[in-house]
C-alpha cells in the first residue's frame, strides 16, 4: 500500500527476521521471488511502514512468507545437512 506521500506500507505479516535482520520476499520473475532487507517504520492496525529496501512497482510476498524462509534457512545448511 503506498501514501499519498510515497511510503510504503505491507502487511506486518510479509516482514520477516533472520540473524536479527527484517527482510520481505519480493517477486522477480514468474514463480522465483528474492529476500530483500527493509528497514521497518511505524506500525499500525497489522501494517508495517517500510523505510528502505522495496521499490515502488515490487511485488511484495504476503502469504507464503515461512515457506519461503525454510528454503532460504536450508539453503543456509547446505546439501546433506538436514534429515
Amino acid at each position: 500500500m503506498n501514501s499519498s506521500d510515497g511510503r510504503f506500507a505491507a502487511p506486518a505479516k510479509s516482514v520477516v527476521s533472520d540473524e536479527d535482520r527484517e527482510f520481505v520476499f519480493v517477486r522477480h520473475e514468474g514463480d522465483f521471488f528474492v529476500r530483500r532487507p527493509v528497514t521497518k517504520g511505524q506500525q499500525v492496525d497489522g501494517y508495517v511502514e517500510i523505510l528502505d529496501g522495496v521499490e515502488e512497482g515490487q511485488t511484495v510476498v504476503v502469504a507464503g512468507t515461512f515457506l519461503l524462509k525454510s528454503d532460504v534457512l536450508r539453503s543456509k545448511m547446505g546439501a546433506g545437512c538436514a534429515h
